[in-house]
């Protein structure tokens, strides 16, 4: 008795399936498979390429810089003096770069201002 209202109720919920509605799109599995691959062989590649360039990095470190290796202090040093060549580099480069922007941008304002005088002038 208690399964047969189970049952009704169910079988009623189950029915309500069978009336038509909006059909919603469904990424294919496919799809979602290539996507995952996509992403794992991209992820293999960048590591398969960062370890060839630290290997070699440090292969050539050990040739050429034997002679730091009773000299701990002066590698870090050159360590540090690259790192800050390379920081002083890359805020120069972005300065630049948002000086062009912001030229580019005074230019691009100064045209649509004209513009918008020329029209609204008697």
């Amino acid at each position: 008795m208690r399964y047969r209202k189970i049952i009704l109720i169910a079988a009623a919920v189950s029915s309500l399936l069978l009336l038509p509605h909006r059909a919603k799109a469904v990424i294919p599995p496919d799809f979602v498979f290539n996507i995952a691959s996509l992403a794992f062989q991209t992820f293999s590649l960048i590591t398969i390429i960062f370890a060839t360039t630290f290997g070699s990095f440090i292969s050539f470190f050990r040739k050429e810089f034997i002679w730091l290796k009773g000299h701990p202090k002066t590698f870090i040093a050159i360590v540090i003096f690259l790192l800050a060549i390379a920081a002083t580099g890359g805020y120069l480069y972005a300065a630049n770069a948002r000086k062009d922007a912001y030229i580019k941008w005074l230019k691009a304002d100064q045209r649509k201002n004209t513009i918008i005088h020329e029209t609204t002038t008697p």
